[in-house]
């Protein structure tokens, strides 16, 4: 399955109910969690038959993401994206060691913007 394009997410109660599966599923202590990429994971949830791609990012104050999971795909949300909020809120670690952390876009592209102001390039 391809990874579908990141869209807005929101993990209040309002939109993800605490006694929903997704939820309840996502369980950050007992998940294999690795990264992957700067906003890029693979899940892998102890009762799920196999791991799944899922990107997760802040794209100003706002979380934005996806899974390549059926439940995102008919949802929007899935117990995957759920984990590794929860894991970043808990201050989780992958499996690694390294704290699962949510990287800003703005962060992530400002060293780029940084070395092209840099880079000796002729100014018009």
């Amino acid at each position: 399955m391809t990874q579908p394009d990141s869209q807005p997410l929101r993990f209040g109660e309002d939109a993800v109910p605490r006694d929903s599966t997704s939820w309840q599923r996502a369980d950050p202590d007992r998940a294999n969690l690795m990264r992957v990429g700067w906003d890029e994971w693979v899940v892998h949830l102890p009762d799920g038959e196999s791991a799944h791609v899922v990107r997760l990012h802040l794209e100003g104050d706002r979380h934005a993401g996806a899974c390549c999971c059926e439940g995102f795909a008919h949802r929007g949300i899935c117990a995957h994206l759920i984990t590794l909020r929860k894991a970043a809120f808990i201050g989780a670690t992958d499996r690694s060691g390294r704290p699962v952390e949510i990287d800003s876009v703005a962060d992530r592209f400002s060293g780029d913007i940084d070395r092209a102001v840099a880079d000796g390039g002729e100014r018009r």
